[in-house]
């Protein structure tokens, strides 16, 4: 197809770019010998050539251009020039045909037409119906054939880049004197032996059966290694011995990440009971209790990771709960609690809870906004509790209306065992002895929950 003259020879071109998996995209160049379907103004072309002469309005640039490596990127030219025919993976003579430039009709044979393969970053593209034309100093990519296969462009603080038809990006052209220049490797040169498509689209998009990132995708990006554990042990049919590693993947990133964990720090354990107190709210629930709760306030002994649980209708009810739990703990152990430690709630945040911590001398500490992992022993806890609930009500059958009594044998079983690093139960650490589970003797025991059970009524 013969180029469109452009008036303006300073009309954005294109780009490069690096892809985050390795591709080959095929391109098809215009064909020189029809002539454009469009309109030409006679302002832009001086004269009328045959439909054998292809005209670029960048030929000047080509012929003199001294930037080492590159390829000119025109969104003026129609086709697609190399010369270097070294290049040309595909490569048949032709007669008669010259290049035109729009610029004082300087022209230059063009002696064969084939096929050339680029690489820019990861992302190989294949150029098909390319003019080789010798006497050019530079390289031409040509604008409108990746545009009329799909591609489109933005230019932008001295480069333009080019991008997919699915909107990824394929490579960055940079300003370089005037000019935007496009710096690619040649994966295949003549040594390849690559079939010409005489349809070639920019979606035709083929990947390396044996690349890491293809199979990565396709096996809806499951981690590599275990790919290539799978591969080397032949568990699976048609899956080939992957070579290299993956490149970075920007959906896994984006959609895998999460915070960095934090690393552990040596935390001092308090010494004695209610040294340290850790209180956390959980809730709202979706549905309230049958007692109308909607809400768990945890308290955490941080000596003896003793957990007292209450389950609450508002959060009003936090200060009033923790207030009767401050002087029923204080006289059974007869100790002050010293510190508590919460998160930022308002529920804890208010001047009745500020006063009261005040006046009994008790230090109230803070997370940090967006960190609750400093307030971690009762949030960690809270998803603890929360995937009990939901076991024990599967495993009993019972509504979600029974969420907070499910709670409350969670927390009793909880204080009877033994947790991590702990030689002794979080009841006996708190001072209230050891504790029998089942006594032979007199039949007593845990009952699992929903257990069947038969109200007394007195006679």
């Amino acid at each position: 197809m013969v180029s469109k003259a452009k008036s303006d020879p300073e009309r954005s071109r294109i780009s490069h770019s690096q892809r985050s998996s390795s591709r080959e995209i095929k391109f098809k160049s215009g064909n020189p010998k029809q002539p454009s379907r469009k309109k030409v103004s006679q302002d832009s072309v001086p004269n009328r050539h045959t439909s054998s002469e292809v005209r670029t309005s960048y030929l000047l640039e080509a012929l003199f251009s001294s930037e080492k490596g590159g390829w000119i990127f025109d969104l003026a030219a129609t086709t697609n020039f190399c010369r270097d025919k070294d290049l040309f993976s595909k490569f048949k003579l032709v007669n008669n045909q010259t290049l035109v430039g729009a610029v004082d009709n300087i022209t230059t044979p063009i002696k064969g037409k084939g096929t050339v393969h680029l690489k820019i970053g990861n992302v190989q593209i294949k150029l098909s119906n390319v003019a080789y034309a010798p006497e050019l100093r530079k390289n031409l990519l040509s604008g409108p054939c990746f545009d009329k296969n799909g591609a489109s462009f933005k230019g932008s603080k001295g480069k333009i880049d080019v991008f997919h038809s699915n909107n990824e990006l394929l490579f960055t052209a940079k300003l370089i004197n005037g000019l935007y220049y496009v710096f690619p490797e040649y994966p295949c040169a003549s040594k390849c032996n690559v079939q010409n498509s005489k349809s070639a689209n920019i979606k035709n998009v083929s990947f390396s059966a044996e690349n890491a990132n293809t199979w990565h995708k396709r096996l809806a990006h499951t981690n590599v290694d275990h790919i290539k554990a799978t591969s080397n042990l032949n568990c699976v049919k048609g899956l080939p011995k992957l070579k290299g590693n993956i490149d970075v993947c920007e959906p896994c990133k984006e959609a895998k990440g999460k915070s960095v964990s934090f690393k552990p720090i040596k935390k001092i354990r308090s010494k004695k009971p209610l040294e340290l107190i850790h209180m956390d709210l959980c809730g709202p629930f979706p549905k309230a209790s049958i007692h109308g709760h909607l809400y768990f306030l945890t308290i955490i002994d941080d000596y003896s990771r003793r957990v007292f649980a209450y389950p609450l209708k508002t959060k009003s009810d936090v200060f009033h709960t923790f207030s009767r739990f401050q002087k029923r703990a204080e006289r059974f152990l007869d100790r002050k609690i010293k510190c508590i430690r919460t998160d930022n709630g308002l529920e804890f945040i208010n001047e009745q809870f500020h006063n009261f911590c005040d006046e009994l001398g008790i230090k109230h500490e803070r997370t940090n906004i967006y960190t609750p992992q400093q307030n971690g022993v009762s949030e960690r806890f809270n998803y603890t509790a929360v995937d009990g609930i939901n076991v024990l009500l599967k495993d009993s059958g019972l509504g979600q209306g029974f969420w907070s009594e499910a709670l409350l044998h969670f927390v009793y079983t909880w204080n009877r065992i033994c947790h991590l690093n702990q030689c002794k139960t979080p009841f006996e650490l708190y001072g209230q002895g050891s504790y029998c589970i089942y006594d032979s003797k007199i039949q007593e025991f845990l009952r699992v929950f929903s257990g069947v059970h038969y109200r007394k009524f007195r006679r």
